[in-house]
């Protein structure tokens, strides 16, 4: 349906050398690119981001598009957690049927798709923050040792066993 509308389709992402063989003859008007060092020369072409996946669970992918200020079309399913709202920040479809139409409508809709992505970047900029981040988990833990009358008994242990911790997060 896309090629037929003249729209092109790239698939930018690591996978098997044989399976990618297959997908290009099997779909000779799809880019299969393969693995990149770099996508972001990639996603500074793309006039928007699909995620066409079944499964849910978050995708760092997601985070990636909406910093990298592309406008999202995805299964319904597929970006659970992103603060984004269907028809003003993201488009979301029921099946692939509906994903490709709705790029077919969209494709050209220059002022939708620049507003969807200044939504989603704004819906996400605070919230994906690690300072941010930190924060709130520091008033929550202080809030749990308030609240817990074992934490007080048990606190010094950990405080001692703990001050050269470091926290497994980073950008």
């Amino acid at each position: 349906m896309l090629a037929r509308e003249g729209i092109g389709l790239q698939v930018v992402g690591e996978a098997e050398p044989a399976y990618l063989e297959g997908l290009r003859r099997r779909f000779p008007t799809v880019d299969f690119v393969g693995r990149v060092d770099d996508v972001r020369p990639y996603m500074r072409q793309a006039r928007l981001a699909l995620v066409p996946d079944l499964l849910g669970g978050f995708k760092l992918k997601g985070l990636d598009y909406v910093f990298n200020r592309l406008p999202i079309l995805s299964m319904r399913i597929a970006l659970p957690g992103m603060p984004l709202t269907e028809g003003a920040s993201i488009g979301l479809f029921d099946s692939h049927a509906a994903l490709a139409e709705g790029v077919v409508e969209l494709i050209d809709d220059f002022p939708r798709l620049n507003a969807w992505q200044a939504a989603a970047y704004d819906a996400c900029a605070d919230r994906f923050d690690w300072r941010r981040i930190g924060q709130h988990l520091v008033q929550h833990i202080r809030k749990a040792d308030r609240q817990s009358p074992t934490a007080r008994r048990d606190a010094s242990t950990f405080a001692a066993a703990s001050r050269s911790a470091h926290l497994a997060a980073g950008r």
